[in-house]
C-alpha cells in the first residue's frame, strides 16, 4: 500500500528539488533531541508519494525512488549544499522524483477537508487546521487525494506522469 507524506521544506526546497532528494537530520542542534517528524523519513517505502509545501502552498509532488539496492532511504551526512548550522550532520537521505506544479496550490483551499480528516496525533495540522511547525509528516490519504485531484484539475498534463496516474487510478 502506497503511503503519502507531507513535507515543509522552506529554504531547502529548491536545493533538494534540484538534487532530486529529501534529506532529514537525525536531530536539531538547538535541542539535541530527535523529533518524530525527522524520523518519518525512515517510514519511506519505494513508490510512496510526498506532497511538498512552501509558503502556504503545495508546490510539488514527488515519488520515493530506490536509492541503494532497493532501499527507500539510507543513512547519510548532510549534503554539502545544505547548511549544517541548525542540524546535526548525520541524518537520512531518500531519492525522489519531483514534479513541480506550474501554479502553486493554496493550502487554504483544503481547510474543510483538513479539519474533517486530520489525525488527532502526529498530524501536519494543528487543532485549527493550520500547518504545524515541523518537517515531514504522514499525510492523511483523504487530504492527499483532494490535493492531487486539484493539481490535475489545474494542470491536466500531470495525469500523464506515471506515478500520478497510478496514484489516481489505484494501479
Amino acid at each position: 500500500m502506497q503511503s503519502t507524506f507531507f513535507i515543509t521544506q522552506g529554504i531547502t526546497y529548491e536545493i533538494q528539488k534540484n538534487g532530486g532528494y529529501i534529506w532529514s537530520p537525525s536531530k536539531i542542534k538547538a535541542s539535541a533531541v530527535q523529533r518524530f517528524y525527522y524520523d518519518n523519513i525512515t517510514h519511506f517505502e519505494i513508490g510512496d508519494i510526498v506532497f511538498h509545501y512552501l509558503n502556504k502552498n503545495f508546490v510539488a509532488i514527488s515519488q520515493v525512488e530506490p536509492i541503494l539496492k532497493g532501499k527507500a532511504y539510507i543513512k547519510a551526512t548532510i549534503p554539502e549544499e545544505l547548511s549544517a548550522e541548525q542540524w546535526y550532520s548525520e541524518g537520512y537521505i531518500a531519492k525522489c522524483h519531483y514534479v513541480e506544479f506550474k501554479n502553486p496550490i493554496p493550502i487554504a483551499l483544503f481547510h474543510s477537508t483538513i479539519m474533517k480528516y486530520k489525525a488527532s496525533k502526529f498530524s501536519a495540522f494543528n487543532k485549527n487546521g493550520t500547518v504545524c511547525q515541523g518537517y515531514l509528516y504522514h499525510f492523511e490519504k483523504e487530504i492527499a487525494d483532494a490535493v492531487i485531484k486539484k493539481a490535475v484539475e489545474n494542470q491536466p498534463e500531470l495525469y500523464r506522469v506515471d506515478f500520478i496516474f497510478n496514484y489516481l487510478t489505484g494501479d
